[in-house]
């Protein structure tokens, strides 16, 4: 597919991964981070080739009502429209009526001073600081899909 896409110079991927939590939670949950990564990978080489990626997260096996599917469908008929000029590695979550766009962000965290002896103490003491997300930033993969305009 991406060769086509290259040699035409004009591409949309929607990728949809599923979201189910259930017996095989590992698996899932797995497969979910690696069509996520795949999702960001592709849309990165493609940028030059005027080719968009995205990914649609459902819950597949467990969508019985047709106005879930339609929410599933609309975004899939969005993303893969050509009037879609600039969305591109985003992941988009539905789960039964509610649809969001997901981004991972990085807590300011603790800063290690070298020369000072960095213990499980000082960890422990700090560890609040892992949870701040009030001066968040998108971490270097979404970071190139976020401050785009």
């Amino acid at each position: 597919m991406m060769p086509h896409f290259r040699k035409q110079r004009l591409g949309r991927i929607v990728i949809i991964g599923d979201i189910y939590d259930g017996a095989d939670e590992v698996l899932c949950t797995a497969v979910r981070f690696a069509l996520t990564g795949l999702t960001k990978t592709t849309s990165l080489e493609g940028a030059k080739y005027n080719i968009l990626c995205n990914m649609v997260a459902a819950p597949i096996r467990q969508m019985v009502q047709p106005v879930e599917v339609n929410i599933l469908a609309s975004h899939v008929a969005v993303l893969a429209h050509h009037s879609n000029t600039k969305e591109t590695g985003s992941v988009f979550e539905i789960d039964g009526c509610h649809s969001a766009r997901l981004v991972w962000q990085r807590s300011p965290g603790i800063a290690m001073e070298p020369n000072k002896t960095f213990t499980a103490g000082v960890v422990l003491a700090r560890w609040p600081q892992y949870f701040d997300f009030s001066q968040a930033t998108y971490t270097s993969i979404d970071r190139a899909f976020v401050t785009r305009t």
